[in-house]
């Protein structure tokens, strides 16, 4: 079995949750040192100038993260999409953490069917969501939750007033989570602060 292949795919499926060498060791069956060794033939493979990913390691998790030389190309990206607002996936994802809360990754993934990484990192982004610390359930998966902008962008004082699951039709959370307040405050953050590279987007939160 090619492990160096195996890994990269898995920190790559893992996303901003990271991976510990513990863990890696565990999936592959294959000693901690082996693991490490692994990583560091990674590392050296992606320092070449034709790649656009390196791997960091963030209290205790390995994780992929973009090369800080392409970061104003990539904010170029992730800010049109802010002018455009929320998505109906990352509208999906807030109501979800919403109602939920504390939720991990793997929890949302359970109910959208799809990864969730990627929604979890723009919502991070934005001040939406917030890490609120790990789970005692297996692997021990970070847990998220709503933020105080997200109370004073919805004008909501607790989460008792947001409306019953029941009668919450899709109609009704397309208004709820995609107000002309929702637009104002993405259309801020464009002109007032610049999305982080991974790194340091995941220490500004701690």
């Amino acid at each position: 079995m090619n492990y160096k292949a195996g890994i990269e795919g898995l920190l790559f499926l893992v996303g901003d949750e990271g991976a510990s060498l513990k863990e890696i060791s565990k999936i592959f069956e294959i000693k901690i040192a082996e693991v490490k060794g692994i990583i560091e033939e990674l590392k050296n493979d992606l320092e070449s100038e034709d790649r656009g990913l390196g791997i960091i390691e963030y209290n205790g998790k390995l994780k992929f993260t973009t090369k800080q030389q392409y970061f104003d190309f990539y904010t170029k990206l992730v800010e049109e999409k802010k002018k455009r607002g929320l998505s109906q996936a990352a509208l999906e994802t807030l109501a979800i953490i919403a109602y939920n809360q504390p939720f991990s990754r793997s929890e949302i993934e359970n109910i959208r069917g799809i990864a969730a990484d990627g929604m979890i990192y723009k919502l991070k982004n934005l001040g939406f969501i917030k890490e609120s610390g790990r789970s005692e359930k297996p692997g021990k998966p970070m847990m998220y939750e709503v933020t105080g902008k997200f109370f004073d962008i919805f004008k909501l004082k607790s989460l008792k007033e947001l409306p019953p699951l029941t009668k919450l039709s899709l109609e009704q959370e397309s208004d709820l989570f995609g107000s002309e307040e929702l637009e104002t405050v993405i259309e801020n953050n464009v002109e007032g602060k610049k999305t982080l590279p991974l790194e340091d987007v995941e220490q500004e939160d701690q």
